[in-house]
């Protein structure tokens, strides 16, 4: 989580590396279906795009995990839920909030 929090600590090339991962952890998901991906403090990861042009590297982490996550959906035979919790939901950014289930 420490990429994601305080990007401005690593360089590109490690950044990537998240990146990367992200994309591992959606495929891995997809490959051994059903399966859950949980996501604590999402928040953290997933908050409010608000300031343009503040850590542009975060900005492509928060694409990736949504296109990835919309893969997801358009994916009838495969069964990937993705679990996602919070103290904060005030915080998440729109396009999050849109695609989770409220209770």
């Amino acid at each position: 989580m420490l990429p994601l929090r305080r990007p401005e600590l690593f360089s590109k090339g490690q950044l990537a590396k998240v990146g990367a991962s992200i994309f591992s952890v959606f495929s891995l998901a997809s490959k051994i279906a059903p399966s859950v991906i949980f996501v604590d403090e999402v928040d953290s990861m997933l908050g409010r795009r608000e300031t343009p042009g503040k850590h542009e590297t975060m900005r492509k982490m928060k694409n990736e995990f949504m296109m990835n996550w919309d893969g997801l959906q358009t994916k009838d035979k495969e069964r990937v839920f993705v679990l996602a919790a919070t103290n904060r939901p005030f915080n998440l950014d729109e396009a999050v909030i849109r695609r989770l289930l409220r209770r």
